[in-house]
């Protein structure tokens, strides 16, 4: 299921011009992709079409598929929150996009929090508030596939 992930306020028209100017090749080449999709669409997308998949084998085991590289923390968080039989949880499932950082990493900044972001296509770093945009599609499926025979 996708599900669209914020990410923080795209950024403006001067700034890619400026970024356009840079001696970094990839911030460079970046800026001239968006500037080129905010000419041909008028703005730049604010969210991702983030995929989200769980599978429910009855008691025995649940697998949760995230897109992109997420980090360790959405592992753990969903083994403590999803008691009912032991979880898996894959990456790089679908999509491979970007570092998709946790409310933590976001925080603590860096390459993974969203420097990384420089080498992507993605208009802006994701907030702290994406772990729990994703953890919240997490739970709504868990508990669809729960329901169903």
């Amino acid at each position: 299921m996708k599900s669209p992930c914020r990410s923080t306020r795209p950024p403006h028209a001067e700034e890619l011009q400026t970024q356009a100017k840079s001696d970094n090749r990839y911030a460079r080449n970046r800026a001239k992709a968006l500037l080129k999709e905010l000419d041909a669409n008028g703005k730049l997308p604010a969210t991702y079409p983030y995929l989200v998949h769980v599978v429910q084998f009855g008691k025995d085991l649940t697998v949760v598929g995230l897109a992109g590289e997420v980090v360790v923390d959405y592992s753990l968080r969903l083994k403590r929150e999803l008691t009912q039989s032991p979880v898996w949880v894959a990456g790089y499932t679908n999509d491979v996009f970007a570092y998709v950082p946790s409310a933590r990493v976001v925080k603590e900044g860096g390459y993974e929090g969203g420097g990384a972001v420089l080498y992507t296509a993605l208009t802006a770093p994701f907030p702290p508030t994406i772990e729990d945009m994703i953890i919240g599609k997490v739970r709504e499926l868990a508990n669809k596939v729960r329901r169903s025979p």
